[in-house]
């Protein structure tokens, strides 16, 4: 991919018209954007720590809590970020579990964080069996710091 081409994102990400065509949104080197809740620690500290690998040109964080009209968009292509965190990797979107995996294996191995995330996220079906867990504990946590779910309305 040429690094001065427009990074292209989804309609559910670029736009707050759901049936309006995929439009560009230039966002610099990344090819990766990752969705994430910025109030929850769990996910504010794996974002913090993933490191991937210099070939992926980066990654744009995105804090769903910061942005409503994102969070209605995606909730109406059916993907609920209270479920499960949301890669976008080029034009193609990974959600929950597969997004835990796909940037397992973007990952760099250079700590040891980022090494323990690559060896229990590198297999589909061990992602597939642990995420509901990580969902769970993300929505006690939530709970026991007072904090609400991600709402579309932004509320």
């Amino acid at each position: 991919m040429n690094p001065s081409r427009s990074w292209r994102w989804h309609a559910a990400l670029s736009s707050s018209e759901p049936d309006s065509a995929v439009s560009d949104m230039t966002i610099g080197e990344p090819t990766v954007a990752i969705v994430y809740d910025g109030d929850c620690p769990f996910c504010r500290a794996y974002v913090r720590h993933l490191r991937l690998q210099r070939s992926t040109g980066g990654a744009k964080l995105v804090n769903a809590r910061e942005d409503p009209a994102l969070v209605r968009n995606l909730e109406a292509s059916g993907y609920r970020l209270n479920d499960g965190m949301l890669v976008q990797v080029g034009e193609r979107l990974y959600y929950g579990p597969d997004a835990v995996h796909v940037l397992a294996l973007m990952s760099s191995p250079h700590d040891w964080f980022n090494r323990i995330n690559y060896r229990v996220f590198r297999s589909r079906s061990l992602a597939g069996l642990l995420y509901p867990v990580l969902v769970m504990c993300r929505r006690l946590l939530l709970r026991l710091l007072g904090r609400k779910p991600l709402q579309p309305d932004g509320g």
